[in-house]
């Protein structure tokens, strides 16, 4: 439930690095130089806010509070840009609130007696609702609080989910995400581009997720399921509006479709993620959902064979091999969950 937290015009995160205690027993320098990296880079981002700010280090974790939501939803975006480019990844909860942090010290001691130096800070309760709302969410980047001031930051949400594990069983969880902007992920594909050149910063951001996933899935099957949010949410922050078929070739393409449909090798990659059905289904909700396959945008022919390829690819993906798991409505309508079980069923026909 959540605590009665004072909403004002201020907001408050709580940000955790993932895994470097683990990657620290492999390799004993990652500790200790992710941490660095980290403190830098959120001092430095804090630094270039335009609006009162204040951070709060604990060695691989961070509090920090700004009287602006749009600012901090900023200072988020660009410290997940960095930091993710980097495959250095956390976990974080943002929600509107105080710190209401107190600093406490004492001293004693000296003149041939042990000094004895305490240090270390309260906080309110805001503070310690976002702590535990991170440690609820079980994927990377943000969590923001259901309740956010929809006026100020709305536009920069997009809807993504989790897979959550309550009493031993798993289940797709809802969550607020920050949405990436089109610069980040690369806008739209064309069929003439040479997409891995034009497009290949944001290709790289996908490999650095899906790679960090792989290596999860080698140790710990349950941990690699956290990178899965990530992917989500850029998915839900891609435009699907104008896809179609040129030459024979897809076109007008967000790089998201590209990296998970374009090439079986990176399909099976993605389907050896515990969870990663979701994302396809998420693909295909999307294709299905877009306005400009129904308009005049796209003929009957276009909307026909994108819709008969992804079905395709999930029947490959022994995706639909059984009764479709239950996902959030964003995740996969209804409407479109039967639509893809009626074509398939069509496609088995004419097969």
């Amino acid at each position: 439930m959540t605590p009665r937290i004072s909403r004002n015009s201020s907001w408050i995160g709580f940000i955790d690095l993932l895994g470097t205690k683990d990657s620290a027993k492999v390799r004993r320098t990652d500790f200790p130089s992710k941490i660095k990296r980290f403190n830098s880079i959120v001092r430095e981002q804090a630094g270039a806010l335009n609006a009162a700010t204040k951070v709060r280090f604990f060695s691989d974790c961070a509090y920090i509070e700004c009287e602006d939501g749009l600012q901090l939803i900023e200072f988020a975006r660009r410290i997940r840009w960095i930091l993710f480019a980097e495959e250095i990844f956390f976990k974080s909860a943002i929600a509107q609130g105080t710190l209401d942090d107190v600093p406490s010290q004492e001293s004693k001691g000296g003149r041939g007696k042990p000094i004895i130096d305490i240090s270390g800070s309260s906080f309110g309760e805001a503070a310690v609702y976002v702590y535990y709302a991170q440690e609820d969410f079980k994927g990377i980047g943000f969590t923001v609080d259901s309740e956010y001031d929809a006026r100020s930051i709305g536009k920069e949400l997009v809807n993504s989910c989790f897979l959550g594990n309550r009493e031993g069983r798993t289940q797709w969880k809802s969550f607020h995400d920050i949405r990436f902007s089109e610069a980040e992920i690369g806008g739209l594909i064309s069929s003439h581009d040479d997409r891995l050149q034009t497009h290949k910063t944001a290709f790289a951001f996908l490999d650095h997720i899906l790679s960090a996933a792989l290596r999860a899935n080698n140790s710990s099957r349950g941990l690699s399921r956290y990178y899965l949010s990530c992917v989500m949410t850029v998915i839900q922050s891609s435009n699907f509006e104008r896809v179609s078929i040129s030459d024979n070739k897809f076109d007008k393409i967000p790089v998201v479709f590209s990296h998970m449909l374009e090439g079986r090798k990176k399909r099976q990659s993605y389907m050896s993620i515990m969870g990663a059905d979701a994302l396809f289904f998420a693909l295909a909700n999307r294709i299905f959902s877009a306005k400009s396959l129904e308009d005049k945008q796209a003929t009957r022919d276009d909307f026909e064979h994108i819709a008969d390829h992804i079905v395709y690819v999930l029947s490959e993906l022994k995706l639909l091999a059984g009764p479709i798991p239950q996902y959030p409505s964003f995740v996969l309508t209804p409407e479109n969950r039967e639509h893809i079980i009626r074509r398939a069923v069509n496609l088995r026909i004419r097969d």
